[in-house]
């Protein structure tokens, strides 16, 4: 049976059993502070536990709605985090193999799945298991690697021949150097995650009331401009959350956008140059989402 291959192949590679999930040596380095926010916020972002569909909807977007395309296939999750999307993937497929390079896979609700596989690495370091997946799913990761298209091509040859591949990288901002968010991120770079975090926890209250007043006051949204003076992610009006879901969600991507690494956005014009480099076709794409798929010849 494939899972049993796949997990021989992993003790051949020397990955180690830890609260069953297979993991590579020594390898947190960029990732660690993510690993610290999945265990602060575990079950935010996760439909079951909070009473929304919103992780089903962006799953929907970043799949294209071609369920029928994931049923029954092994799939690679990369990134998967908590399991905000393992929750569904788990449901469907024949056989999900669920990756994250950071601790955040140990604080993954859905590993107990029989049909799921664990392994806490590097993706690339899949590649040595010579596994070729039918449908490879990342969302909410490039951008966080050292090089998203050398990382769009390793997903590129995981995948299987006729296999798919569903990706998203966060969209290039046209002023990014003067963006709030990458100012800001040059002030903090000194700062710890937990600063950070405790500073949030502190004001993120104050943060919120005030800028919600202003807006109110002047009758238009002036988020960006307040982002000047300490960027918020806010969601209220725009995603079904109530007041305590709002906090966690504001402080969760806050923390995300701040204290990360890396974070490489691109251009739908930089990655098709990219792939057509490499006689690579983007089959689909949807701009809400800023979402690729790509099926390999």
């Amino acid at each position: 049976m494939l899972d049993i291959d796949i997990k021989k192949k992993l003790k051949e590679q020397n990955f180690i059993l830890n609260k069953d999930i297979f993991c590579s040596q020594n390898e947190n380095e960029y990732t660690q502070n993510f690993g610290k926010q999945w265990k602060d916020f575990s079950k935010t972002q996760i439909d079951e536990f909070n009473n929304f569909s919103i992780s089903k909807e962006l799953l929907d977007g970043l799949v294209f709605n071609e369920y029928n395309n994931l049923r029954d296939k092994v799939i690679l999750e990369v990134g998967c985090g908590s399991g905000r999307f393992t929750q569904y993937l788990s449901k469907i497929a024949k056989l999900l193999v669920t990756n994250d390079m950071s601790d955040a896979i140990f604080f993954n609700q859905y590993l107990s799945q029989p049909n799921v596989i664990g392994i806490k690495s590097d993706f690339n370091k899949i590649k040595k298991l010579n596994i070729k997946f039918d449908i490879i799913i990342c969302r909410g990761v490039l951008q966080h690697t050292p090089n998203p298209y050398n990382s769009i091509l390793s997903l590129y040859e995981l995948c299987d021949i006729n296999g798919s591949i569903y990706f998203d990288i966060y969209k290039k901002p046209k002023l990014k150097l003067i963006s709030p968010k990458y100012l800001w991120r040059k002030i903090l770079k000194n700062q710890s995650y937990e600063n950070v975090h405790s500073f949030l926890e502190k004001y993120i209250d104050k943060f919120l009331y005030f800028r919600r007043k202003l807006n109110s006051i002047l009758k238009v949204n002036l988020n960006y401009f307040w982002d000047y003076f300490f960027p918020i992610y806010d969601y209220k009006y725009q995603l079904p959350l109530n007041d305590k879901q709002l906090r966690e969600w504001a402080i969760l991507d806050t923390l995300d956008g701040l204290v990360t690494k890396y974070d490489i956005p691109l251009s739908k014009k930089e990655i098709q140059k990219f792939l057509e480099k490499k006689n690579i076709e983007i089959n689909r794409f949807n701009g809400k989402y800023h979402s690729f798929k790509i099926i390999k010849k």
